[in-house]
């Protein structure tokens, strides 16, 4: 999902986003022409994803620009098993998906991952008790 040498996340061969990834870019590809604005206070645009699969698990996400310039993705699992609205949200099943992101940036990134700075930014992986959600983040 993650490969630690470049910071590219992909999700299959035509759906990749590495950190020189730039919002002309983004919007020009398949995956932005699918994409949704969230927030827009120029120079700063943030975009949602649409789903995507990796390895059988659904995800979504979305990326924060500045200018022309990604500076974070985040990403969350989606799968139904981690409940699919308010009325099935445990803070048990957040943390079972909180647990599910961090085997995927154990597999992908390996031992140690957690707070280690790469090359090309940090991971981390969230649970937020304000927004009772946990997701992936990479910062570039």
């Amino acid at each position: 999902m993650i490969d630690p040498k470049t910071g590219t996340i992909r999700f299959a061969p035509e759906l990749a986003i590495s950190p020189t990834l730039t919002r002309e870019n983004f919007l020009s590809s398949l995956l932005g022409t699918r994409a949704t604005v969230l927030v827009q206070n120029e120079p700063h645009c943030s975009f949602a994803l649409p789903k995507m699969i990796f390895s059988g698990h659904a995800f979504v996400g979305s990326l924060w620009f500045t200018g022309s310039r990604l500076l974070r993705v985040s990403i969350a699992s989606v799968d139904e098993s981690f409940g699919s609205s308010w009325s099935n949200w445990s803070q048990g099943r957040e943390m079972e998906r909180k647990t599910f992101h961090d085997s995927l940036l154990q597999s992908a990134l390996g031992p140690g991952w957690s707070g280690r700075p790469f090359p090309w930014g940090v991971v981390a992986s969230l649970y937020d008790p304000k927004s009772g959600s946990s997701s992936i983040i990479v910062t570039y």
